[in-house]
């Protein structure tokens, strides 16, 4: 899944500056982990013996 939204985002490389792309793959990479941190008590209840 990675590999594919990098294939898809590098298209837009070349259109803006560097510093809004890394910004703004940045500030979704941080986002995502930000929910993950939170999701993960939900995430272990429901994984229940799993673990």
């Amino acid at each position: 899944m990675g590999a594919g939204l990098g294939a898809q985002l590098v298209g837009y490389y070349g259109e803006v500056s560097d510093l809004v792309y890394f910004g703004a793959t940045g500030a979704v990479a941080i986002l995502l982990g930000v929910f993950i941190a939170a999701a993960t008590p939900w995430i272990r209840r429901r994984a229940g013996g799993l673990a």
